[in-house]
């Protein structure tokens, strides 16, 4: 997962090991990192170890464009609810339905916990075999704030911000004071505008963009 060297002493899975390796692949050419670099070590001195006889499914997952970019999801942030693949994956929520119970099925995650105080039904929280609880969490934490349409309004306007005002212009760093006035050009309500602006700031964080609260 992201940022974090992970064990696999009690994952038996061979096919979790393979996507796992792939996956630090792509991570370790685009990074470059010696904290990935030890982790894929131990990966693959767990994979010499361990007979793989899965070959069909695993080429099935790979060039499945839509099942590859969950299974990936996984890999780097541990868990996930399917309104968080939905979301950040961009896959439909039936495709997304569909393609967890074929993980589980494979072994690559696993029924973690439910998700209590929403209304309407509980949702599942799946994690791969060797997550922490505080992944779990994580995502726990991720999916509440995406199940808030004022939540996932702020994001959409931090991402549109982003792209029409920061990016085109190459700033670096944005106020808060200065994100507010961009709400209100784009017909947000006043109301709206301390809850958006406190998400889209974060967000925006998240995208490399200095944020200042003036």
């Amino acid at each position: 997962m992201k940022g974090e060297i992970i064990t696999y002493k009690n994952v038996s899975n061979s096919l979790y090991y393979i996507i796992r390796f792939l996956r630090l692949i792509v991570t370790i050419v685009s990074i470059n990192s010696k904290l990935v670099q030890d982790e894929l070590h131990e990966l693959l001195t767990k994979l010499s170890l361990t007979p793989f006889s899965e070959w069909e499914e695993l080429g099935y997952i790979l060039e499945n464009d839509d099942l590859r970019k969950i299974a990936f999801y996984f890999m780097d942030y541990g868990a996930a609810t399917s309104l968080i693949l939905t979301n950040r994956v961009k896959v439909g929520s039936l495709i997304v339905h569909r393609y967890l119970k074929r993980l589980k099925t494979d072994g690559i995650i696993e029924k973690a916990t439910r998700i209590t105080g929403l209304s309407g039904a509980r949702p599942i929280v799946w994690k791969v075999p060797d997550a922490n609880i505080d992944l779990i969490n994580d995502a726990i934490s991720l999916h509440r704030k995406l199940s808030s349409p004022r939540y996932c309004m702020s994001e959409e306007m931090a991402q549109l911000i982003l792209e029409e005002y920061i990016l085109p212009q190459q700033k670096e760093e944005i106020s808060s004071r200065e994100y507010q006035v961009l709400l209100k050009e784009r017909g947000i309500k006043p109301s709206l505008v301390p809850d958006l602006t406190m998400f889209g700031m974060r967000y925006l964080k998240t995208q490399g963009i200095r944020v200042s609260w003036s």
